[in-house]
C-alpha cells in the first residue's frame, strides 16, 4: 500500500534492442510451451535485478495474458529496515516511483498500463506489519500517477466497490488521512480484517478521484522465499470506470528456470463501463 524505495526505471529501451542484447531469452526459452505469441514490455532495475513486463497475444492480437517477470535475486536482495520493523510512511516527496510499463497492445486494449514495485520493509497499518511487496499494477499511465496529490478527496460509490471489500475510509476517519500521494486510497478485501488474520498475500482495489486506479496483488517477502507458485482473487468489479478487457485471473507462477516469479493476469472480460 504504502512506498518506501521510490527508485527509477533503467530505461524503456524498444523491444527489439532488448532482445538484441539478449535480456530476455531466459524468458522467451521458460514460456515456448505457453499458448499464444510472447510479446515482450519494457524492463527497469530494483536491487540489482530487472523487472520485465511481457504478454501473451493471439493470432488476432487479443491479449491472451499479461504480466510482470519478478526475480528472486530482487526479492532476496530486499533490504531489512534498520532498527527493526516499524510502520514505514509514503514514498519521499518528489520521488518517481519504480514504474514498468507493459507492452504496447496491452495498454491499448486492456486495464493494465504499467506496474509499479515497492518494498515494505517495516510493513504497516492496519494490519500488514511484516515485510512485503507492494505491487501496483496501475490502469493510468505513470504521468498521471505521479499526479495524484491526494487533492481530490472524492470517493468512489458503493456500486463501484467490489462485494466483500471495504470502503477505502473506515467510518469515522477523515479520507485526507487515509489517501497516499502516488497511489490513492485502497479499498482492503473484508476477510482481511478478521481477527486472528494473518497476512501473508492479498489483493486490494485502490481509487483515486472516484475512479479505479490500480489492482494490487500485496505479497511477503516470506511468502516469496517459499519459491511456491499460487493464485490470488481478484475483486469482482462491476465497474472498473471505461470499457476495456479487465483480468479475472491472477496467479503468481514459480518460474524455477529463471529463479523468477511470472506475476500473470488473465481470463480478461469486456467492461463497458
Amino acid at each position: 500500500m504504502h512506498t518506501t524505495h521510490a527508485l527509477r526505471s533503467s530505461g524503456r529501451h524498444a523491444v527489439s534492442v532488448l532482445l538484441s542484447i539478449g535480456l530476455f531469452s531466459g524468458a522467451l526459452t521458460s514460456a515456448q510451451s505457453e499458448p499464444g505469441q510472447l510479446v515482450q514490455g519494457n524492463s527497469g532495475t530494483m536491487f540489482g535485478a530487472t523487472v520485465t513486463t511481457w504478454a501473451r497475444m493471439a493470432p488476432d492480437g487479443t491479449v491472451l495474458s499479461a504480466g510482470a517477470t519478478l526475480p528472486m535475486a530482487l526479492i532476496e536482495n530486499a533490504p531489512a529496515m534498520p532498527g527493526g520493523m516499524a510502520p514505514m510512511a509514503g514514498p519521499p516527496s518528489g520521488s518517481v516511483p519504480f514504474a514498468v510499463d507493459f507492452p504496447a497492445a496491452v495498454k491499448a486494449t486492456t486495464f493494465l498500463d504499467h506496474v509499479d514495485v515497492g518494498w515494505i520493509a517495516g510493513g504497516h497499518p492496519p494490519v500488514y506489519l511484516v515485510p512485503h511487496f507492494d505491487l501496483h499494477f496501475f490502469t493510468v499511465s505513470a504521468q498521471a500517477v505521479q499526479a495524484i496529490d491526494c487533492k481530490d478527496l472524492s470517493q468512489a460509490s458503493l456500486a463501484q466497490l467490489a462485494p466483500h471489500y471495504l470502503p477505502a475510509v473506515p467510518p469515522d476517519t477523515q479520507p485526507a488521512e487515509v489517501c497516499r500521494p502516488f497511489m490513492g486510497f485502497h479499498s482492503l478485501p473484508m476477510t482481511d480484517l478478521v481477527p486472528g488474520m494473518k497476512f501473508d498475500k492479498t489483493m486490494l482495489a485502490v481509487y483515486y478521484a472516484g475512479q479505479l486506479n490500480a489492482i494490487e496483488p500485496m505479497i511477503t517477502r516470506a511468502t516469496l522465499m517459499k519459491k511456491q507458485s499460487f493464485s490470488l482473487p481478484m475483486p469482482a468489479l462491476a465497474i472498473v470506470g471505461k470499457a476495456t478487457r479487465f483480468p479475472t485471473h491472477f496467479e503468481a507462477v514459480f518460474d524455477a528456470a529463471n529463479d523468477a516469479y511470472q506475476l500473470t493476469f488473465s481470463a480478461f472480460i469486456e467492461k463497458t463501463r
